[in-house]
């Protein structure tokens, strides 16, 4: 990646073996690099992509095979994910990724594309509605849309970090239409279910708990699962409606202000040692966490309360 003015095409050491292409001509992007004759810096706007070669897929679609990546990386306050090579489209099209995390720490993702997670998700709320009106839509086939509290959603529109968001200001929430199932991770033979729980979510100097996503009605007593962030450190609470008992698990440290990904896992496995099932992610990083178990929790009951995304206790 040492190309300069004029050109968009960035060469192979073996000129027309694994040639590529940069989104704009190369003279925005020529940098002095660390050694040789120069380098990029794509500032976060651009990409090189080269094209598709077997050579770049380490696997037999049975087992996998060794590999290396090596490269000279400037690491800057930047923060975000940052990728500096990959083999990674989407969700359907993914197998390697070399890359920053935001603060800054090296990651390999490897990924199986054989298993589409798609095919399990419930709902997806991307909070980019922007209409003078309060509907809020699930951009799954499932329809889990919902309504704010107050304000119509054009007046709650913010940028995100991948699309438009909410910026709920402590003073609104989105309250789904209908209590659904399929909401409620219980068997129904007095078991639970595994669950997952990812979002995009900007830190602010507040200390108030805060929930992001619950199934969880303190003046009704139907309490099932929340996910929240208490004096900013991530939380999962769940909760047996039919003996008091609950489990959580909570993060150690605060989370840095600004922009995170967060996840919550739950393998289901019930009993008073649920919380040992929980797994929580800061930023794809399995984060310092500990579990806790009070009074007697069994498996959740399935309720009729309603899913609200956001809220402040």
């Amino acid at each position: 990646v040492n190309e300069t003015s004029g050109v968009t095409a960035v060469n192979d050491d073996v000129p027309g073996t694994h040639d590529g292409e940069i989104s704009v001509n190369a003279d925005t992007v020529h940098e002095d690099g660390k050694v040789g004759t120069g380098c990029f810096d794509l500032d976060g706007l651009y990409t090189v992509t080269i094209g598709d070669d077997d050579v770049f897929s380490y696997t037999n679609n049975t087992d996998d095979s060794a590999f290396s990546i090596a490269c000279w990386a400037y690491v800057t306050d930047k923060g975000g994910l940052q990728v500096l090579m990959s083999k990674w489209q989407d969700e359907a099209a993914s197998e390697w990724r070399l890359s920053l995390t935001h603060d800054k720490k090296l990651q390999l993702h490897l990924a199986d594309s054989s298993t589409n997670l798609l095919d399990n998700r419930i709902a997806q709320w991307k909070l980019n509605d922007a209409l003078v009106d309060q509907v809020v839509l699930d951009e799954d086939a499932s329809n889990h849309h919902g309504t704010t509290e107050t304000a119509n959603t054009t007046d709650l529109t913010a940028t995100g970090k991948l699309n438009a968001c909410f910026d709920f200001g402590g003073a609104d929430c989105v309250i789904l239409d209908a209590d659904d199932d399929e909401l409620s991770f219980v068997t129904g033979g007095g078991e639970d279910k595994p669950f997952s729980i990812a979002a995009w979510i900007y830190i602010t100097d507040t200390i108030a708990t805060q929930r992001i996503l619950s199934k969880y009605n303190n003046n009704t007593s139907l309490r099932e699962w929340m996910f929240s962030i208490t004096g900013r450190k991530l939380e999962l609470l769940l909760y047996d409606e039919s003996t008091d008992g609950y489990v959580y698990k909570i993060i150690a440290s605060s989370l840095s202000l600004g922009w995170h990904f967060v996840v919550a896992t739950y393998n289901g496995v019930g009993g008073t040692d649920a919380d040992d099932g929980i797994t929580i992610y800061v930023d794809n990083i399995v984060v310092s966490q500990t579990g806790y178990s009070i009074g007697f929790y069994a498996d959740m009951e399935n309720t009729n309360t309603k899913v609200v995304i956001v809220s402040v206790m």
